[in-house]
């Protein structure tokens, strides 16, 4: 029978411990290192704030039509992010009453006989 040494095998606990100190040094040394890219200006709390007013005053604003200057992006990544609100168009639909639940009644028993 011919037996297999696989490339682990001549690895052993105390061989292993140096490089494992290793890799936690230097990924923790990059965990708290922080960002090393550019700084998000556009979503600095002056900008938060001037989309956040625009959003109140009108709930129904476009982003691409968005009149702050800002870009589509940025004014969604504001909303999104900053102001945990979906970004896309609101609309308003009719306040469901209780007198529509006949003619709903209807229509969902018509759908269902015609299949």
């Amino acid at each position: 029978m011919l037996i297999q040494r696989t490339p682990f095998a001549n690895i052993t606990i105390s061989s292993s411990i140096p490089w494992v100190k290793t890799v936690v040094e230097r990924t923790s040394l990059n965990l708290n290192k922080g960002r090393s890219g550019r700084k998000s200006t556009e979503r600095a709390p002056e900008n938060v704030e001037i989309v956040h007013q625009a959003l109140l005053a009108i709930p129904d604003i476009s982003s691409r039509k968005n009149g702050l200057g800002k870009s589509k992006s940025t004014f969604n990544r504001i909303v999104k992010l900053e102001l945990k609100k979906d970004p896309h168009k609101v609309h308003e639909r009719h306040k469901l009453l209780y007198t529509d639940l006949p003619r709903r009644l209807n229509f969902a028993q018509w759908f269902l006989q015609k299949k």
